[in-house]
């Protein structure tokens, strides 16, 4: 936070200031998950596990059918990075490589579900990494069955915990027909589990559509689900938003994404819902893929008081496939690697090791971001209490729903970094 001395009689607005780490992770990933695990003092000395991902040297390449494109290795790796030492530390390799997995946090361990492998097969094992003993072990599968609406395996889904239970949602069966099929898993059932049986799960209201490569973050008994792709069309991510009532059983549609995108990341830090950077289709379907799937950089953020969807603060590149992480202690977000814009010199979408950093900035009305976008053009919150309350300040621009905003920037390959 930048000090305020020199504006005490003036609005403050809180925005996003961009930075890359100076840490970056050991190698290139897409697809590698995040996820925050409290510390024995909570979130004052918490950590960020990074499990998975296609940690091929060119990402993901041409096919041999020159058409398609695939990554060459799925790592087993897994990463335990200390925001507060900004370090890395390699851990045990975890029992198997998956990527397009979901991983959940619960007390001290991280689980592993779905996904897929090498050969492109779905994981069904669910791999738990206890952060305390430092060891793997394997808990239990999940069935591999051809349905739309029993709890089957997937990749490309999204989770959440509540309550000691794991909730999956969504997600490409093996012939990457999309599900809206939501379940939950009791930990205690997986605790008592082999690595051969099928766990015990129970079903849930489903979504209200079908879709993969969407993603989620829970948020005061709500869990608010964004984006991804239909299997009835590949050719147009989707902008659905809509949150599950954990208690209730119920979901309930929200007012749509301004951009359409899949694979982004999102997260929640103070009350503010970010969905950073994605999968566009600008063009629709091409013959070659290369030149439909376009890497975009906005950050929109949805504030579940006013309802309403704000823009903020650009993400600083371009990418897809990656994940995001809040570090609340810090009032920060993470981001870990992704994929970027496709590369004619090496026929492939190559990954990222980089680390963003997305920091809480506090600027006095009136000013400009490092985009040159003034704050009321990009967006101002005031951290204030009203019984408990974030106040969203009257210089906040909300959408406007009746226009569709053309990105042309995102189009464009964008500069090389220095």
């Amino acid at each position: 936070m930048v000090s305020t001395n020199n504006v005490a009689n003036s609005q403050l607005l809180e925005t996003l200031k961009w930075s890359w780490n100076t840490e970056k992770m050991p190698y290139k990933a897409s697809d590698a998950v995040g996820t925050f695990v409290q510390g024995p003092n909570g979130d004052e000395d918490g950590f960020i596990i990074l499990t998975g991902g296609c940690d091929h040297v060119n990402g993901n390449e041409r096919a041999a059918n020159g058409i398609d494109f695939e990554c060459g290795s799925v790592t087993k790796r897994a990463l335990k990075f200390d925001p507060f030492k900004n370090a890395f530390t390699e851990l045990e390799l975890a029992p198997r490589g998956r990527y397009r997995h979901v991983a959940i946090a619960i007390e001290e361990k991280v689980y592993l579900v779905g996904g897929r492998n090498l050969t492109d097969a779905l994981v069904e094992e669910i791999d738990v990494y206890d952060t305390k003993g430092e060891k793997w072990s394997t808990v239990g599968k999940l069935p591999n069955v051809n349905t739309t609406s029993d709890v089957t395996v997937t990749s490309d889904l999204t989770a959440w915990a509540h309550d000691n239970h794991i909730y999956v949602t969504g997600g490409y069966r093996g012939d990457y027909t999309a599900l809206s099929t939501t379940y939950k898993i009791a930990v205690a059932d997986l605790t008592a589990s082999s690595e051969t049986n099928i766990v015990t799960s129970t079903v849930l209201k489903p979504m209200s559509s079908a879709r993969g490569d969407m993603h989620s973050v829970e948020y005061e008994g709500y869990v608010y689900v964004f984006g991804g792709f239909s299997s009835d069309d590949w050719c147009k991510p989707l902008n659905l938003s809509e949150r599950y009532h954990i208690k209730s059983d119920t979901w309930e549609s929200l007012e749509t994404l301004q951009f359409d995108r899949a694979d982004m990341a999102v997260t929640e830090l103070f009350g503010k819902i970010m969905v950073i950077g994605g999968e566009s289709k600008p063009y629709g379907c091409r013959n070659d893929p290369a030149e439909g799937s376009i890497p975009q950089n906005h950050v929109e953020v949805y504030d579940p008081l006013s309802m309403k969807w704000l823009l903020y603060t650009p993400f600083q590149d371009y990418r897809f496939r990656f994940g995001a992480v809040a570090v609340k202690a810090q009032g920060r977000v993470y981001t870990f690697g992704g994929q970027l814009h496709y590369n004619k010199e090496c026929n492939c979408f190559p990954s990222s090791n980089e680390v963003g950093i997305a920091q809480e900035n506090l600027v006095q009305a009136g000013t400009s971001t490092s985009s040159g976008l003034s704050i009321g053009a990009v967006v101002g919150i005031a951290l204030g209490s009203v019984a408990g309350a974030l106040v969203i300040v009257s210089s906040v621009r909300y959408f406007m729903r009746s226009e569709k905003m053309v990105d042309t920037a995102m189009l464009n390959e964008p500069e090389e970094k220095a």
